[in-house]
């Protein structure tokens, strides 16, 4: 048992008192050992958090010029295809059944090429492309073998922004 000063009057009192023996206020919890590891959990994931950014930002730093604008540049691309596979599937019959089999596109997104499988009017699949060359869209075999046999970015992670 030892002593410490009551808060509201800083007369001495035990630890173990409910309330000061002078002023009868109630003395000062304890905080609990679990609540000091839980804030000391949460006190190391928010460093861990600050160290990661500060990385980052520093990585982002170091980038050139041209390696910015080549990023942005991917960006737009991605954004762009995301933006045509997004209104193929809102014209769908069964929009939920669409699985995306090759989600392509040059570096400046003037070719996008989709393949796909969704469900037709009579409950089966069918494969089905879709091809976006210079501002112009095609289901056409022939623009397919033209402009999607080349070297082109694949974008399946576009998938998880459709």
């Amino acid at each position: 048992m030892a002593l410490i000063k009551c808060k509201e009057c800083s007369s001495e009192m035990s630890t173990t008192a409910k309330s000061c023996p002078k002023c009868g206020a109630p003395a000062k919890k304890r905080t609990s050992k679990t609540t000091w590891i839980v804030g000391g959990f949460f006190a190391l994931m928010f460093i861990g958090y600050i160290s990661g950014q500060q990385k980052h930002n520093a990585a982002e730093a170091q980038k050139t010029p041209e390696e910015i604008a080549a990023a942005a540049k991917k960006e737009r691309a991605f954004q762009k295809t995301v933006l045509l596979a997004k209104t193929i599937k809102g014209n769908l019959r069964d929009p939920s059944s669409v699985e995306w089999e090759a989600i392509r596109a040059n570096d400046d997104a003037s070719v996008i090429c989709l393949q796909y499988r969704a469900k037709n009017g009579f409950g089966g699949f069918s494969r089905e492309i879709a091809v976006l060359a210079q501002d112009k869209a095609s289901t056409d075999k022939k623009a397919w073998n033209k402009h999607c046999t080349g070297p082109l970015l694949d974008l399946k992670h576009a998938r998880v922004a459709i």
